[in-house]
C-alpha cells in the first residue's frame, strides 16, 4: 500500500497486483482500469491516464472507509447519467480523486459508466473490486447486470451473485439501499428502485436525498398516477431547505414536474433557485438553458450558454445551443458548420464512445440545415462516427438516407434507396426505413410499388400510429399519379393539420426540431405552393395553410433563410409586394449571396415594369452563385425581361434553355415546381404567338398539355391553348373553355378568356356578359360581381355596372374600392348630380370617408373650384390625426389643391405643394418607426419625390432654373435613384446649356439604370454639342447592340448619324432590328426606315413608310407629323428663300398644291393628346397658310405665330417657340417684309442649338442665310453656314448655300467643292444641284467630272433644261480640244 503523501493532494503513482484464479491483474494508479499483465495485448498502456503499467507484487490493500461524497458531485453524476452522457461522469469521477482521494462511490458510478458505454468486462473487473459495504449491494446489483449485457455471460456467476445479493439485502444501510436504489432506476427497473428507496423513507420519512430520488422515480415512470405524487417527495425535500442542505437535482425534478405541466416559468423559477443555492453546479445552467429556449427566449439562452462556457470551455451542451443560436436565430451558415466541426472535437474528446450523442448532434443540426452542403458536410462526419461506433444499428443507416435525399442538388435517391435496403437488412420491422424507401419510389417513377408500400403502412397505421411522413408521401403519390388538384390540395392540408398539431403537442427544444424536422415543413410548404399559384389556382385556404406552418416555423427560428424566403414567396402570391420586399430584405440581411432571395426580387422588380433592376438583380445572383442557371425560374425572369424589351430572339434563348434543363419536361428526384415548369411552356408559347409562330406555339401547347394532364396546371394550359386556339377556330377554343367546370383551378380565368375571346373575335357583347352572370350565379362573390361590373363598363353600360358595384359592395361593405368604382361608374352615366348625391350621402352617413378624394375630383373635373375647395377644407378638418392614414389622405388634398391653386397662378400652386411635401416628410418620418404595416415605404418615398418634381417643373414654367434645380436635388433626397427627377435634372442642365452637370447626371442615371434611353440620348446630344461625334454615337450603338429592336435608339442614331455625315453607317443596325421581326414588322421600324429615306432625299419612299406606322397607337403621331413636315418642306426647302429658287421657279407649283392637300387631310386627322401637341398643331395650321402664300391666310397664320408665342395667349407656358418663330420668318419673307423678318432672325440667331428644336433652327438659320446674302451679309452667312454643318454636316442645302457663295467670288474649285457635298447628301436625287455642280466643274475644267455628273441629271430628269446644251455639249467639246 502506497500511503496517501498529503490530504487533498493528487493520488501518488502506486500499482496493486493481485493474484486470483491463476490470473495477474493490474490496477493503473488512477485506479480507474484494471487490466491483464499476463496479456501481451493488453497489458500496454492504461487508457484513462496513458501511463505505462509495470507489474507489481504487493498484495491487494483492505480500503478504509471513505469520506463521504460531495452531494452537489453525485447529482452531477446523477445528472449526466440521466443524459446518458456516461464519459463525463468518469471524467467527474477522475477530478474528484484527484482533488479529494478514491472512494468506493466513485468507483461504483465510474464502473457503471464503462459499462453503460459499453466496455462491459472492463465493468466488471471493477466492480469485483469495488467491494466497500455502502456499495456492495449496488455493486451486486450491477455484476448481475453487466453478466447479462456480457455476450459471454457467466450463468453460474449470475447465481452466485443472486445469493449474495439476498444476503446483503439483510444487513444493508441506508446509502447502500440509496446507491442501490439509483442504479435501478439508471437502468430502468422503477419499480425495484422505489421499493429500495421506500426503505429509506420508512426509516427517515424526510431524508431529502431519498425524498429526491423517489420524486424523481415516480416523475419518470410514465405512469400518471405516480408522475402526480411526485410533487409531493420533492416538495417535502425542499421543506427543510433552510436547515437541511437539499440535493440540487431536488430543484431539477421539481422543475421538470412544473415543464410536463406546461409551467414553463415556474420551471424556470426553481432553475434559478438552484443556480443562486449551487453557483457551481453546471446542470442548473445547462437546464436554464433549456427551459429558455422553450420559452422561445433565444437571447437569454444564449447568454447563458456564454456563462457556462465561461465556466467550463468543453460543455457539449453550451455548444450545442449556441450552434442552434447561429443558424437558427442568426443565419449564419458559414460560421455555423464551422462551430459544428469544433462541436465534433469536442465530444471526440469527452464522449468519444457516444454513437447516440453523435447520432442525435447529426439528426438535430441536419434538420435545420437547410440543405446546406457544408452543414450536410460536417452532420454526416457525426453520423459516421456514430456508425463506426454501432455499425448494426438500424437507425442510423436510415438516418444516413435521410440525410441523402437533403441534399440540394443531383439525383440522391439511388444511393439513399441502398442505404434504406441496408437499414431493412439490420432491421426488418423498420417502419422509417421503409417510408425512405417508398419516397425514393414516387420521385424515381415507381408509382405502383410505392403504392403497395404505402397501402402496406397505411394499414399499419392503427398499431404505429399516423406520422406527418405517411401523409406527406399520400399527396406526394397523388400528385404524381395525376390526380385531381382538389384530392391532392386535401391530402396536403391533412398534412399540415396533423403536423401543426404534432408541433402544438411538443415543447420547443432540440427534440421539437427533430420531431417536427424543419426540413420536412419547408418540403411542405413549397409543395403547397405549388398550388397556390397567383393566377388563382390557389384556394385561399391554401395560402392560410402555408401561412401558419412558415409562422410556426419562423416563429421557433427566425434565421432559417429558406423560411424567409418563402414568406415572401407567400406574400407575393397574396399579392402584398411590400411584405414580400420586407421579408426579402432580412434575406439579404442574413446572407447577400442567397440568390433565390435576389431572382425573387428580379421576379419583384420585373412586376413594376423595371427591366433594369431586375436584369441587375439577376446578374448579381449569377455571379454570386453560377448554379442558378441550372433554374428555370433564373432563364424564365430572363426571358421575361427580354419580352419587356421587345428582345424576343433573346427571350427564346432563355425559354429554350428552361426547356432543356433537368425536371422542366418531366419531373425529377429535385422537382421544380409545377407552376414552374407550366409557366415556362406558357411564355414560350406566347413568345411564338407575338413573332407571328402559330405553329410553333401550338406545338408547345400541344406537347404541355399531355405533360400536365391530370395536375393543377391543366386548366392554365386549356386556357392557354384555347387563345391560341381562337385565331383559327372560334368554336374550338370555346369549346375547350367551356369544359371548365365550376370548383375547377383557374374556373374564373377560364371564364375571363372566353369572354375576350368572344368580344374581340365576335363583338358578342351579349355572349361577353353572359360569361360572367355565370360566374356571379355560379360563385356569387363580390369579386365576381366586381368583374361582371368591369364588363359592363367594357360595353359602355355603366348603369348595369352600378348596380353590379353595390351588389358587390353589399357582400364586401369595407372594400373603398368598390365604393369608389361606384361612384365612378354614376360619373360615366354623365349623371354628374346623381353621381355628386352619392358621395355627399355616403359621407353623411359616416362611411368609406375616403370618397371624399373622389367628390372634390368630381367637382375639379367640373370646374367646380369652389366646391372643391369646400370639400378639401373639411376633409382635412376630419383627418387632423398623426397616423399613417390621416397623413396620407391630407397629402392627396394639399396636391388636389395645388392643382386648384395652379388656375390662379404659379405661386399659389407651390405654397399648397410645400404643405404637401412637409406632410409627406411628416408621414416617411411615422413610417419609419412603425412595424407591420401595410405601407410601402419606398413607394412612400417616391411620392415625396414627385411632389418635388412637380415643384420643379413649376419652376421652370416661370424660368426659374436655379429654383427648378433645388426642387429636382431635393427629389433626389428622397428617393437618391428616382429616374424622373434624375433624367428632368439632366435635360434641365442640358436645356441652360450646363454640359458637365448633364453629363454628371446622366452618368449617374447610367448607374442605376444601365440600359436607360433617355440618359444614353442626353449622353449623345452632350458629345454632340462638345463635337465629340464618335463618342455621340457610341451610347446609341451600345444600345442597339443590347436591344436591337430598341426603335428609339435607333431612330435618334439615324438622326445623329446624319448629323455626322455617316448615314449609310446606320444600315447594319436597321437590318439587325429587321431580322427581329421576320413576320410582322412593327411601325418602329417603318417610322426608322422613314426617316432613313427622307435624310436620304428619297420622300416618296418615306412617306410611303410612314405612312404604315400613321395608324399605330404608340408611332402614329409622330409618322403623321413626319409626313405633314415632308409634305410642307420638301427637300429641305424653306418656302421663302428666295437665293436659290429662281432656277425651278414654277416647275413645283401642281405638286405643291397636293402637298397642302395632302398635309391638311393629314392635320385634321391628327388628334394632339398633350398640350404641347395642340401648339405643335396650332403652328403647323399657321405654317400651311403660309405654304398657300395667300395674304388673307398670310395674316392669319401671323396671328396664330404670335398668338403661340405671347405668354397671356392660350398656351402661355410656351415662349420664344422656334416653329413659330421659323413661320413668322417665312410669312415675312413672302410678304417682301425683310424688316421684320430680319427682327426675328435675329432673335432665333442667338438661341443655343439642341436636338429637340434642331430641324427648326436649322430651317430659321438657313432662312437667316438666306437673308444676309440677299443684304450682301457675305460673312455672316459662311459663319451662319459653318454652325449649320457644325450640327449637320449632311445639310445639302447648307453646303448649296456654301457653293452659291463661292460662286459669287468666282471660286469655282471651292464651289465645285461644296455643290459636290450637297449633290452627295441629296442622294444625287436633286437636278438643280446637279446643273450647280457640272457647271462648276465646267468652269473649274474637271470636265469629265462634269459630263458624269450630267449624264446622272439625266438619267433621272430626261427632259431637265439647257444642261445638254449649257455643260453636257461644252464639256464633251473640251475633252475632245
Amino acid at each position: 500500500l502506497v500511503l496517501l503523501t498529503a490530504e487533498f493532494c493528487h493520488l501518488a503513482y502506486f500499482f496493486y497486483q493481485l493474484r486470483r484464479d491463476g490470473c495477474e491483474l493490474v490496477i493503473c494508479s488512477c485506479e480507474l482500469s484494471l487490466v491483464s499483465a499476463s496479456d501481451p495485448e493488453t497489458y500496454r498502456r492504461c487508457a484513462s491516464c496513458c501511463e505505462s503499467l509495470t507489474a507489481s507484487s504487493a498484495p491487494l490493500p483492505v480500503m478504509a472507509a471513505p469520506p463521504e461524497v460531495d452531494p452537489v458531485l453525485l447529482s452531477e453524476i446523477v445528472y449526466y447519467g440521466r443524459e446518458k452522457l456516461y464519459h463525463h461522469i468518469q471524467q467527474l469521477v477522475l477530478e474528484a480523486k484527484r482533488k479529494k482521494g478514491a472512494t468506493p462511490v466513485l468507483a461504483f458510478w465510474n464502473a457503471f459508466s464503462m459499462m453503460m458505454e459499453g466496455s462491459v468486462a472492463d465493468a466488471i473487473r471493477e466492480f469485483q473490486r469495488t467491494q466497500h459495504r455502502d456499495v456492495v449491494l449496488c455493486t451486486t446489483l450491477a455484476l448481475i447486470h453487466a453478466h447479462k449485457l456480457s455476450p459471454t455471460g457467466d450463468k453460474e456467476a449470475v447465481q452466485k451473485l443472486d445469493a449474495k445479493m439476498r444476503e446483503e439485502r439483510k444487513t444493508c444501510g441506508e446509502v447502500g439501499w440509496y446507491h442501490a436504489s439509483m442504479f435501478l432506476w439508471m437502468i430502468g427497473r422503477h419499480d425495484k428502485a422505489r421499493e429500495y428507496v421506500g426503505r429509506i423513507l420508512k426509516t427517515s420519512p424526510s431524508n431529502p436525498d431519498a425524498c429526491t430520488l423517489y420524486g424523481w422515480i415516480d416523475l419518470t415512470c410514465g405512469r400518471d398516477s405516480l408522475i402526480k405524487k411526485s410533487v409531493e417527495y420533492f416538495d417535502k425535500a425542499l421543506d427543510n431547505r433552510d436547515t437541511v442542505a437539499v440535493p440540487p437535482d431536488c430543484y431539477l425534478g421539481k422543475a421538470r414536474l412544473f415543464e410536463m405541466r406546461k409551467k414553463l416559468s415556474g420551471a424556470l423559477d426553481l432553475i434559478n433557485l438552484a443556480v443562486v443555492d449551487y453557483q457551481n453546479y453546471l446542470p442548473a445552467l445547462i437546464e436554464k438553458c433549456r427551459l429558455q429556449l422553450a420559452l422561445n427566449n433565444w437571447e437569454q439562452c444564449y447568454d447563458t450558454t456564454q456563462r457556462i462556457l465561461s465556466k467550463s470551455p468543453s460543455c457539449i451542451a453550451a455548444r450545442q445551443y449556441q450552434v442552434l443560436w447561429t443558424q437558427c436565430k442568426e443565419g449564419k451558415i458559414q460560421e455555423t458548420a464551422e462551430q459544428i466541426g469544433e462541436l465534433i472535437e469536442l465530444v471526440d474528446r469527452h464522449e468519444p464512445r457516444n454513437h447516440r450523442l453523435y447520432c442525435d448532434l447529426s439528426r438535430l443540426f441536419s434538420r435545420v440545415s437547410g440543405g446546406n452542403q457544408h452543414i450536410l458536410q460536417q452532420t454526416n462526419t457525426l453520423l459516421d462516427r456514430a456508425r463506426s461506433i454501432a455499425p448494426n444499428l438500424s437507425d442510423y443507416v436510415t438516418e444516413a438516407g435521410n440525410q441523402v435525399m437533403m441534399r440540394p442538388k443531383g439525383s440522391p435517391t439511388r444511393e439513399a434507396v441502398r442505404l434504406y435496403r441496408e437499414a431493412m437488412k439490420l432491421d426488418e420491422t423498420s417502419v422509417s426505413a421503409l417510408t425512405g424507401i417508398i419516397w425514393c419510389q414516387i420521385l424515381d417513377g415507381e408509382l405502383e410499388d410505392a403504392a403497395q408500400q404505402l397501402d402496406f403502412l397505411t394499414e399499419l397505421q392503427a398499431s404505429i400510429g399516423q406520422s406527418s411522413e405517411l401523409c406527406y408521401l399520400r399527396a406526394l403519390l397523388a400528385e404524381r399519379e395525376g390526380q385531381p388538384a382538389e384530392q391532392v390540395v386535401e391530402k396536403l392540408r391533412e398534412t399540415e393539420k396533423f403536423h401543426t398539431d404534432n408541433a402544438a403537442k411538443l415543447q420547443f427544444g432540440f427534440d421539437y426540431f427533430v420531431k417536427i424536422s424543419p426540413e420536412l415543413t419547408l418540403r411542405l410548404v413549397k409543395f403547397l405552393m405549388n398550388y397556390a399559384s397567383e393566377e388563382g389556382s390557389a384556394t385561399v385556404r391554401v395560402l392560410h395553410s402555408c401561412e401558419q406552418l412558415l409562422a410556426e416555423l419562423s416563429g421557433k427560428a427566425p434565421g432559417l433563410i429558406e423560411a424567409l424566403f418563402l414568406t415572401a414567396k407567400l406574400w407575393v402570391l397574396k399579392g402584398d409586394a411590400s411584405r414580400a420586399q420586407q421579408a426579402l430584405a432580412e434575406c439579404v440581411k442574413l446572407d447577400t449571396t442567397y440568390s433565390p432571395a435576389l431572382l425573387l426580387t428580379a421576379e419583384l422588380a420585373l412586376k413594376k415594369g423595371d427591366v433594369a433592376q431586375c436584369k441587375q438583380h439577376l446578374e448579381v445572383a449569377l455571379s454570386y452563385n453560377f448554379e442558378v442557371r441550372e433554374k428555370p425560374y433564373y432563364h424564365l425572369l430572363m426571358a421575361r425581361a427580354c419580352v419587356r424589351e421587345e428582345n424576343m430572339r433573346g427571350a427564346e434563348e432563355a425559354l429554350i434553355t428552361a426547356l432543356s434543363l433537368p425536371g422542366v419536361r418531366k419531373a425529377g428526384a429535385n422537382a421544380v415546381p409545377l407552376s414552374e415548369r407550366a409557366a415556362v411552356f406558357l411564355e414560350l408559347s406566347s413568345l411564338y404567338k407575338q413573332s407571328g409562330r402559330h405553329t410553333d406555339a401550338m406545338k408547345i401547347v400541344t406537347e404541355a398539355t399531355s405533360l400536365f394532364q391530370g395536375t393543377s396546371e391543366e386548366i392554365r394550359i386549356k386556357v392557354s391553348h384555347a387563345d391560341l386556339m381562337a385565331a383559327t377556330d372560334v368554336d374550338g377554343a370555346l369549346a375547350l373553355l367551356r369544359a371548365v367546370k365550376a370548383g375547377d383551378a383557374y374556373y374564373i380565368n377560364s371564364r375571363e378568356k372566353m369572354a375576350e375571346i368572344l368580344m374581340k373575335q365576335r363583338r358578342d357583347h351579349r355572349m361577353y356578359i353572359k360569361c360572367f352572370q355565370e360566374l356571379t350565379e355560379t360563385l356569387g362573390t363580390a369579386h365576381t360581381f366586381d368583374l361582371l361590373g368591369d364588363a359592363y363598363i367594357t360595353i359602355k353600360d355603366p348603369t348595369s355596372a352600378i348596380d353590379c358595384y353595390q351588389t358587390a359592395l353589399k357582400k364586401d361593405p369595407h372594400n373603398g374600392r368598390l365604393a369608389s368604382k361606384v361612384g365612378k361608374a354614376m360619373v360615366r352615366t354623365h349623371n354628374f348630380s346623381r353621381a355628386t348625391a352619392y358621395y355627399e350621402t355616403a359621407l353623411k352617413l359616416g362611411k368609406q370617408t375616403e370618397l371624399r378624394y373622389d367628390l372634390a375630383e368630381l367637382h375639379f373635373k367640373l370646374r367646380q373650384y369652389d366646391k372643391v375647395q369646400r370639400v378639401i377644407t373639411a376633409g382635412l378638418e376630419e383627418e387632423n390625426g398623426d397616423d399613417l392614414q390621416s397623413l396620407e389622405q391630407r397629402v392627396k388634398y394639399h396636391l388636389m389643391m395645388a392643382s386648384v391653386a395652379e388656375k390662379d397662378g404659379v405661386q399659389p400652386a407651390l405654397d399648397w405643394l410645400d404643405r404637401a411635401k412637409d406632410e409627406q416628410a411628416k408621414l416617411l418620418r411615422v413610417l419609419q418607426k412603425a412595424t407591420d404595416t401595410q405601407f410601402d415605404a419606398q413607394k412612400q418615398r417616391q411620392i415625396a419625390a414627385d411632389i418635388c418634381c412637380r415643384s420643379a417643373g413649376l419652376f421652370t414654367e416661370r424660368q426659374d432654373n436655379e429654383a427648378a434645380v433645388r426642387a429636382y436635388q431635393e427629389a433626389l433626397l428622397f428617393l437618391e435613384n428616382y429616374e424622373k427627377a434624375l433624367v428632368s435634372l439632366a435635360q434641365l442642365y442640358l436645356n441652360v446649356d450646363n454640359l458637365e452637370a448633364c453629363q454628371q447626371h446622366c452618368v449617374t442615371l447610367l448607374r442605376y439604370f444601365t440600359t436607360h434611353e433617355g440618359a444614353a440620348m442626353m449622353m449623345g446630344e452632350v458629345q454632340f454639342r462638345k463635337l465629340q461625334y464618335d463618342a455621340a454615337t457610341f451610347h446609341f450603338e451600345q444600345l442597339l447592340e443590347q436591344s436591337p429592336a430598341n426603335f428609339n435608339a435607333l431612330a435618334r442614331l439615324i438622326d445623329l448619324m446624319r448629323r455626322v455625315g455617316k448615314l449609310n453607317d446606320c444600315k447594319p443596325y436597321m437590318d439587325a432590328a429587321e431580322k427581329q421581326h421576320s413576320v410582322t414588322v412593327p411601325a418602329g421600324f417603318h417610322i426608322c426606315k422613314g426617316l432613313f429615306y427622307r435624310h436620304s432625299s428619297n420622300a416618296s419612299e418615306a412617306l410611303k413608310c410612314f405612312n404604315l406606322a400613321r395608324r399605330d397607337k404608340v408611332w402614329g403621331e409622330r409618322a403623321i407629323f413626319e409626313m405633314i413636315d415632308i409634305c410642307l418642306f420638301p427637300d429641305g426647302e424653306t418656302v421663302a428663300g428666295g437665293v436659290l429658287t429662281s432656277v425651278e421657279s414654277g416647275e413645283r407649283m401642281d405638286s405643291d398644291v397636293m402637298a397642302l392637300r395632302t398635309a391638311e387631310k393629314l392635320l385634321n386627322e391628327w388628334q394632339p393628346t398633350t398640350a404641347e401637341q395642340q401648339v405643335r398643331r396650332s403652328v403647323l395650321r399657321g405654317q400651311l397658310k403660309v405654304k398657300s402664300k395667300a395674304k388673307g391666310l398670310l395674316d392669319e397664320a401671323i396671328e396664330i405665330f404670335h398668338d403661340t408665342m405671347q405668354p397671356t395667349g392660350p398656351h402661355k407656358q410656351v415662349v420664344d417657340y422656334v416653329p413659330a418663330i421659323v413661320g413668322l420668318i417665312i410669312a415675312y419673307m413672302v410678304l417682301k417684309q425683310g424688316p421684320r423678318a430680319r427682327t426675328q432672325i435675329k432673335r432665333i440667331s442667338r438661341r443655343a442649338w439642341n436636338f429637340r428644336e434642331a430641324e427648326d433652327l436649322e430651317r430659321a438659320w438657313l432662312l437667316a442665310v438666306d437673308s444676309f446674302i440677299e443684304s450682301n451679309r457675305f460673312d455672316e452667312a459662311a459663319k451662319m453656314l459653318s454652325r449649320i454643318i457644325q450640327y449637320n454636316q449632311s445639310c445639302s442645302k447648307a453646303w448649296e448655300y456654301r457653293g452659291f457663295l463661292n460662286e459669287k467670288t468666282n471660286n469655282f474649285v471651292d464651289a465645285a467643292m461644296n455643290y459636290e457635298n450637297a449633290w452627295r447628301f441629296s442622294n444625287k436625287s436633286n437636278p438643280v444641284i446637279g446643273y450647280k455642280l457640272g457647271f462648276n466643274y465646267l468652269k473649274a475644267q474637271r470636265y469629265v467630272d462634269a459630263v458624269e455628273v450630267c449624264n446622272k441629271v439625266l438619267e433621272t430628269h430626261p427632259t431637265y433644261p439647257r444642261i445638254r446644251k449649257d455643260i453636257l455639249e461644252k464639256a464633251r467639246a473640251s475633252i475632245r480640244c
